[in-house]
């Protein structure tokens, strides 16, 4: 009798820890990708850099002018000072100051690293791989515009590749997010 007893103690206890240390808790569902609101998202985000990817060019313009102008006269630049006359220009002329473009850029950023988080499937590599290129080339040439260096013609050079990139990537990404 105590062997039976005691056999079921042991299995009345091995069935009360397996029941306990089932998980109890409903197993979440994941999230299916949504191919149509991540090619919204990203398409609001190539809008938004492109505009301010505009901002950055016409300062950068009027950079390069002035840079120019000075160096025909024999000055030397102060970069700090050329980046505030370009901003200044940049707010005279659309009433966006310095510290917008600073706020339009961190919301970019932040903007992106959402994007980036989102776990994607195969049907959307492609849209990441090009908002990758496009966001590197826009960060770069925000870098450039505000914290210039070198000399005048490497300016340039740097200035126009990236415009360019810039907008041949918009085109793509604008391909990619309407089919």
């Amino acid at each position: 009798m105590k062997k039976i007893l005691l056999s079921l103690l042991v299995l009345f206890t091995a069935f009360a820890f397996a029941a306990c240390s089932k998980d109890t808790e409903p197993k979440k569902e994941t999230a299916e990708f949504d191919l149509t609101e991540y090619k919204g998202k990203v398409a609001t985000l190539n809008e938004e850099i492109l505009e301010l990817s505009t901002l950055l060019s016409n300062t950068g313009k009027f950079q390069h002018n002035f840079w120019g102008n000075l160096n025909s006269m024999g000055g030397n630049v102060d970069f700090d000072s050329m980046v505030e006359r370009g901003f200044d220009w940049l707010e005279k002329n659309s009433d966006v100051s310095l510290e917008d473009v600073e706020k339009m850029h961190g919301q970019i950023q932040t903007q992106y690293t959402d994007i980036m988080s989102i776990k994607v499937d195969a049907s959307a590599e492609e849209i990441r791989d090009n908002l990758t290129g496009l966001f590197e080339d826009f960060d770069s040439l925000y870098k450039l515009i505000t914290s210039p260096s070198g000399d005048i013609d490497a300016f340039a050079d740097r200035f126009n590749t990236l415009s360019n990139d810039i907008v041949s990537a918009n085109s793509s990404l604008e391909a990619l997010v309407s089919e």
